[in-house]
């Protein structure tokens, strides 16, 4: 047993992305009527905050709500329980069929998604969209046809204060950034997507590799290889950045990583996990999903 290493919660089906704050682990439970749940950090006893939320491919929290994606619908709860809110519904726009929100990562007072295009599938037309947090009207932040053409179903984005950043035009590999507030793609480079984590200097990805693109655009880096996965029903291997180190799930692997910012040696924090998927940190310590159903902490990241 890894030193530190805390089992949070057990027992849940098809965990894949999680979210933490000051007190809590929150993640969505698969299966039958799908479960958006949370559990003290360190271990406690788990609360369901809603349920039935089948087709979740996301999660995000602020200081005040959760918020997932399920069903074609964005909604969010508050964190300590309550009614669950629609922003987004699985209703007709105007101009155009309804809107499919997946992923999602809210950022101040606005919640990002992905509007997938079900359309055509061999020339995907997805849209980076928001939504305030609060409640109204979604808008568009980059045009169609502008980098997220052929981006895969769901593509997972990260945001700054500044930026909001995916990868685009799936198949070639490009990163890709448009300001917060919207506006034209601008294209940093080539990037092979995968989740995303973003840093004051750095994007950064893992998808076959762990590698990192400048913010202003230039070339890319490979910091670590031999990242496999994702399996069948996951969101794939998650990562997250702090000041020092890049982290990251290894599927298939079975492991939890991390490297220096700037490269080096690979170091493996933890072995002979159930296929760990969604990864979060703090200033202490690393979370991760098993998909083979248990939330996990370690404690010294």
């Amino acid at each position: 047993m890894v030193k530190g290493l805390v089992t949070i919660a057990s027992g849940l089906t098809a965990p894949s992305q999680i979210a933490v704050d000051c007190q809590s682990v929150y993640w969505i439970s698969g299966g039958a009527g799908t479960l958006v749940m949370k559990a003290p950090i360190g271990g406690g006893t788990p609360t369901t905050l809603a349920s039935g939320q089948d087709g979740q491919s996301g999660i995000s929290i602020d200081s005040t709500s959760v918020y997932w994606t399920a069903a074609g619908m964005l909604r969010k709860v508050p964190i300590a329980g309550g009614v669950v809110t629609t922003l987004v519904p699985d209703t007709p726009t105007d101009g155009g069929g309804p809107l499919l929100p997946q992923e999602v990562v809210v950022h101040d007072d606005y919640v990002y998604f992905i509007d997938e295009d079900t359309t055509d599938q061999l020339n995907l037309q997805n849209l980076l969209m928001r939504v305030p947090s609060g409640g109204g009207a979604p808008s568009t932040l980059v045009p169609e046809g502008q980098g997220l053409q052929g981006a895969a179903l769901g593509a997972p984005f990260a945001v700054d204060d500044s930026f909001v950043y995916w990868v685009g035009n799936f198949g070639n590999g490009e990163a890709m950034k448009t300001p917060i507030g919207g506006g034209a793609a601008i294209t940093l480079g080539p990037g092979p997507g995968g989740n995303l984590a973003v840093d004051s200097k750095f994007l950064y990805w893992v998808s076959g590799s762990v590698g990192k693109i400048p913010l202003a655009g230039g070339a890319s880096t490979t910091l670590a290889g031999n990242v496999t996965g994702p399996q069948e029903q996951t969101a794939g291997p998650g990562i997250a950045v702090d000041s020092s180190f890049v982290y990251w799930t290894n599927e298939s692997g079975g492991t939890v990583e991390k490297v220096p910012l700037n490269g080096g040696a690979v170091i493996t924090l933890a072995s002979d996990q159930g296929f760990p998927s969604g990864l979060a940190i703090d200033d202490h310590s690393v979370y991760w999903a098993n998909t083979a159903g248990t939330i996990m902490q370690l404690t010294p990241k």
